[in-house]
């Protein structure tokens, strides 16, 4: 470290350079005193200080040092690392390795699926579809025989993909067997039965191998079509409505007894997917009916799927949200049931109030029978029948300003949907209306006739006489008609 000339070569005050070898008795600038007593201290004061200097800077340059032995080295940052990576760190890496291989896995099941259907659809050289059926069996049994031996190896991934892979062959089994042994069977009704067999025969398969995770919630979603289909070839509206809201009631099941993680995601959202087709095409099915019987048995449906609604809120199990969503579809299902019913007994005024009324009855049921314990169903209820509440206030609304600003034309309106005869231009009483109504004021002049001269004929149109004079195009005798 660089320090100061020593204290006897330069002036104490002013640091003028002082001669070495015979310092004056005085400063040549300052005229400071450079010798006595006093001259001497101070001299002495300016080593020790220039002194404390020296070891102040040998301290910090040894302090540097030191923390740079008990800090690590810093690393050069590596190329390519992402923005925002710490100094240091290593390079993240895209996806991991058993990322990499599951897809790999997953890739080649689904390669190995393509293959076997063109094998089963398409016909390859002289190989009937009896022979592929034969080859689809024998390769579906080592298909579904594989993912034993792979579990002992502890290859799930691949154990799970080769397993799909079965229950694709076996699908196929089921495709190439109609033509075989079921020709002269209702397509849909094969379909539906053999659709049912593999699912309860896969959800078999995955009890019996627990430690794999896709069997169950594939069968679960396979399982899904065998009574719709069954119900599409009865080709009734009412029995697809069953059929789809059985089935939401069994994914319900489901959904609240299995032990499964994945058994339970698949069946919940299945059931809520065909629930909601259940549920529109019973409340299209009430809404529609033509009388008591058929709005009945639509009712039943509607009231069967707000009881399993209630059912599923009411469970512990379920969470609050899910317990009020339900238990709104509940009440919603509930008033179109018994207004259904109402609807087909009163005339057209009083169907909404027919509805409304129900939702009353809901609403109250929600606030008096509903137990405190049970706050969001009770919540639901109430806002499935405030809902039904705020789509009567809708109906009702837009007729009240109309007919408070404008009584005239709601009087006219009345008239006429009673004695359809008395509409322009049926005002005359040969068509038998016994009404005296007001007479018509005369219609505007179309916008392509422009006053000629006010001393011309008037001319005739559809609603009589009009007091407006006709333009050039216009003659006396004939109604206005557009230019074109």
């Amino acid at each position: 470290m660089e320090t100061m000339p020593p204290p006897h070569d330069r002036c104490p005050a002013c640091g003028t350079p002082l001669p070495a070898t015979a310092p004056p008795p005085a400063c040549p600038r300052c005229a400071l005193p450079l010798v006595g007593p006093v001259a001497g201290e101070l001299r002495e004061t300016d080593r020790a200080l220039l002194r404390l200097d020296a070891e102040r800077g040998r301290l910090l340059v040894r302090r540097g040092q030191l923390l740079a032995q008990l800090r690590p080295p810093y690393p050069q940052a590596p190329w390519g690392a992402a923005p925002g990576t710490p100094w240091g760190a290593p390079p993240r890496r895209e996806t991991s390795p058993r990322a990499v291989q599951n897809l790999l896995l997953a890739l080649g099941g689904v390669l190995l699926a393509v293959a076997a259907i063109a094998f089963t659809v398409i016909s390859w050289g002289r190989l009937g579809i009896g022979g592929r059926a034969a080859v689809l069996g024998v390769l579906t049994l080592a298909a579904t025989s594989v993912p034993v031996l792979l579990l002992r190896r502890t290859l799930k991934a691949t154990a799970e993909v080769v397993a799909c892979l079965g229950l694709v062959l076996l699908l196929l089994d089921a495709y190439a067997l109609h033509p075989v042994a079921f020709a002269e069977a209702d397509g849909l009704r094969y379909a539906a039965l053999s659709l049912a067999a593999v699912a309860a025969l896969w959800a078999g398969y995955g009890k019996a191998f627990g430690r794999l995770v896709l069997p169950v919630p594939f069968a679960v979603a396979i399982g899904q079509l065998p009574l719709a289909l069954w119900a599409s070839a009865e080709e009734s509206a009412y029995g697809i409505a069953a059929a789809l809201l059985a089935t939401a009631s069994l994914d319900a099941a489901a959904a609240l007894l299995t032990g499964g993680r994945g058994t339970r995601v698949t069946a919940a959202v299945a059931g809520t997917g065909v629930g909601a087709a259940g549920l529109l095409t019973a409340g299209g099915l009430s809404v529609s009916a033509g009388d008591g019987g058929a709005a009945l048995r639509a009712g039943a449906l509607l009231l069967g799927a707000a009881a399993v609604a209630l059912a599923v809120a009411l469970r512990q199990r379920v969470p609050a949200a899910v317990s009020g969503v339900l238990a709104g579809v509940a009440a919603l299902a509930a008033v179109g049931a018994a207004g259904g019913v109402v609807r087909t007994g009163v005339s057209v005024d009083w169907i909404v109030p027919g509805y409304l009324v129900c939702a009353v009855v809901v609403l109250g049921a929600a606030a008096f029978a509903v137990p405190t314990r049970l706050r969001p169903v009770a919540a639901g209820l109430a806002a499935g029948a405030a809902a039904v509440h705020a789509l009567a206030l809708l109906w009702a609304l837009p007729r009240w300003p109309w007919a408070w600003s404008r009584p005239t034309r709601g009087r006219a309106r009345t008239a006429r949907s009673r004695w359809p005869a008395c509409s322009p231009p049926n005002w005359p009483r040969r068509h038998g209306c016994t009404a005296a109504p007001r007479t018509p004021r005369p219609p505007p002049p179309a916008p392509w006739c422009r006053p000629r001269s006010p001393s011309a004929p008037p001319v005739r149109c559809p609603y009589g006489s009009s007091p407006w004079p006709p333009c050039s195009r216009c003659r006396p005798g004939r109604s206005p008609g557009p230019p074109w």
